[in-house]
């Protein structure tokens, strides 16, 4: 009896083992889309696109299907806020800066 429960544990341990295959790939393009002079330090998948925010206050987003740009500068007073982390809701998109206010 003992051996049919051993047989039998041991058949549901490695009977349920998933094969990863592991697909290669042959090469990998590199496209720039945004060459201005901002340090691009957060950036979040949207649908569709992507929305980044960075140093001096730039923030935007990218189309990722007509690589069309859309940038903005967020200051407050005098100050350029350094954003450091970006989010998203369905609605809504968040910065984070790391200087004052």
């Amino acid at each position: 009896m003992k051996k049919i429960v051993f047989a039998i544990c041991a058949l549901a341990l490695f009977a349920c083992e998933e094969k990863n295959e592991v697909k290669p790939f042959a090469a990998v393009t590199v496209k720039d889309v945004y060459t201005k002079n901002v340090s691009v330090r957060a950036i979040e998948v949207l649908d569709g696109s992507i929305g980044f925010a960075g140093s001096n206050g730039v923030f935007g987003s990218i189309n990722l299907k007509t690589d069309e740009v859309l940038t903005n500068v967020q200051k407050y007073d005098t100050i350029l806020p350094e954003f450091r982390a970006v989010g998203t809701t369905g609605t809504d998109f968040f910065m984070l800066s790391v200087t004052n206010p």
